[in-house]
């Protein structure tokens, strides 16, 4: 019987590995808004694939009574700057500090909405004032009751100088996202000439790789703007209005 000899495969080259894995590597580079082509080379159908999809702080009841009970107040501050403050209203907890915070709520909700109502018509003096008499320097990711941040409107009504202290004074803001799953970022492309804003955003820090909850990428809206609004609440009951037009600071409600 001839028994077959398999000759063992060759041994790689080494530098043929190495340039191979340069290939496959990802290197983070600078990104600003695409042509309509280089979209539809990036992008296929409109989607980009990440494995991170966006993450929302879940604030239903059952958890906000455990943390209530449990006492733990850096939870029920988060409830508060995600625009949530108003499911903290009337109830109680054991803890003496968490009871002291709760009657602080009203008076909260009232900054938050002053805050809010300060960055929409770019009255930037009146929102540094605010943000600056607040302990709590985490008040400027503060989203309102529709879950959109403060930077988002600065951007989105086209308030330059406000997005340009916001970002320098509290870099957090850059990486914020709302209930969509968007930064600032992606709100540029309301903008007339978004170039100088999305820049900016970007020395900031901000990730043009982020996807929303539509597996879109923020320069995925530079060429389809109309597919992107900004949920808005002009009280803190819960309803909100669409805004359709950010570039003059005119509301536009539907």
């Amino acid at each position: 019987m001839s028994v077959q000899v398999v000759a063992a495969p060759p041994r790689p080259d080494k530098a043929v590995i190495r340039r191979q894995r340069r290939k496959m590597s990802i290197k983070r580079k600078r990104v600003t808004p695409p042509s309509s082509q280089q979209l539809r080379n990036l992008q296929a159908n409109g989607l980009y694939v990440h494995s991170s999809p966006p993450r929302v702080l879940q604030v239903n009841p059952s958890i906000i009574r455990q943390w209530l009970r449990s006492g733990d107040l850096e939870k029920l501050e988060s409830v508060v700057l995600e625009g949530q403050a108003h499911k903290l209203v009337g109830e109680y907890s054991p803890d003496a500090k968490v009871r002291a915070y709760l009657k602080t709520i009203p008076a909260l909700m009232a900054k938050i909405e002053m805050l809010h109502e300060a960055v929409t018509k770019g009255q930037q003096e009146d929102m540094e004032m605010l943000l600056k008499e607040e302990r709590n320097k985490r008040m400027a990711l503060c989203k309102d009751p529709a879950g959109v941040p403060l930077l988002h409107k600065a951007v989105y009504y086209g308030h330059l100088d406000i997005v340009s202290w916001l970002v320098e004074t509290y870099p957090l803001t850059v990486s914020t996202k709302d209930r969509e799953g968007r930064t600032a970022l992606f709100y540029c492309c309301v903008l007339k000439d978004p170039k100088e804003t999305w820049e900016l955003l970007e020395r900031a820090g901000a990730d043009p790789s982020v996807t929303d909850s539509q597996a879109r990428i923020a320069a995925y809206y530079i060429d389809h703007p109309s597919e992107i609004e900004l949920a808005d609440t002009r009280d803190m009951s819960g309803s909100f209005r669409r805004f359709t037009s950010g570039k003059d600071g005119t509301y536009l409600s539907h």
